[in-house]
């Protein structure tokens, strides 16, 4: 029910969609500080045993699909040396963990949640790794500066996607790249490939790794609805349930059925 409220209220307009993702993330990083939460994806896992598999510290194994998600984008240019920034940073594990893997000269995390962005600052503490607080769609960020921008399934929380891409290229430099995964209508996805293109992109890569995100749900669903349990009462677990995309919950289902479909970009600002 909560969840069902949820969804209409964010459908009625970009302004209360942007304000009621911004009261959530601000709910959640000021209420819920486990030093062993800081990942909010449904995750990626390999279907082709060609893959290779992706090689973890064991502490950050219990993140590993998460963490794979953001390995699927940020393998694909190359980061060492380079200027990275993530737009929509959350509780900042995804930010760090690329820091840490991929060496850039320097990393920065930009989210619209001050609670978010002062829980980063206190977890993940490294050299050139920064986290601030911004707006998707008015970034503080110079012209031109930045050599890769990373927006992993943070998107759908803003109001206009359409300006936020504006906004990305702005900041890149020429032929910078622009990594981004989210999910999408049918017809959101044709919208989103049009004002792309309009923004000044090339798409490398356009692809569909639905099926790779259901994998990565199935497998997480059991030990996330403990977690959830454990830290949470019964009302509140059910919603946190459909936030974190359980099996069988509504998001699932949707990914499932394929009403909506989950997509990852490589994209490249045209010189």
């Amino acid at each position: 029910m909560l969840t069902r409220l949820f969804t209409t209220l964010c459908g009625w307009s970009p302004a209360l969609r942007r304000a009621l993702w911004r009261f959530w993330y601000d709910f959640l990083g000021g209420r819920y500080r486990q030093r062993d939460w800081t990942f909010m994806n449904y995750g990626y896992e390999p279907l082709d045993d060609a893959e290779p598999r992706l090689q973890l510290a064991p502490e950050d194994e219990p993140d590993r699909r998460c963490i794979q998600l953001y390995d699927h984008l940020a393998r694909s240019v190359a980061l060492q040396d380079k200027w990275v920034v993530e737009v929509g940073s959350g509780r900042g594990g995804g930010c760090a963990w690329v820091h840490r893997r991929y060496a850039p000269r320097g990393t920065r995390g930009v989210d619209f949640s001050g609670e978010a962005v002062a829980l980063c600052r206190r977890r993940h503490r490294h050299a050139g790794l920064s986290f601030v607080r911004g707006d998707a769609e008015d970034l503080p960020l110079k012209s031109s500066r930045v050599d890769v921008v990373m927006n992993v399934e943070s998107s759908h929380c803003y109001g206009s996607r359409e300006r936020f891409f504006r906004e990305v290229a702005r900041t890149l430099k020429p032929g910078g790249a622009f990594l981004y995964a989210d999910f999408f209508s049918e017809e959101e996805l044709r919208d989103v490939r049009r004002w792309l293109a309009e923004a000044g992109f090339v798409a490398e890569r356009d692809l569909d790794i639905t099926e790779n995100v259901l994998r990565a749900m199935e497998l997480d669903s059991e030990w996330k609805r403990e977690k959830i349990e454990r830290m949470l009462p019964g009302g509140l677990a059910g919603l946190f349930g459909q936030f974190a995309g359980l099996k069988d919950t509504r998001i699932y289902t949707t990914f499932r059925e394929r009403t909506l479909t989950y997509r990852s970009f490589v994209l490249r600002k045209r010189t």
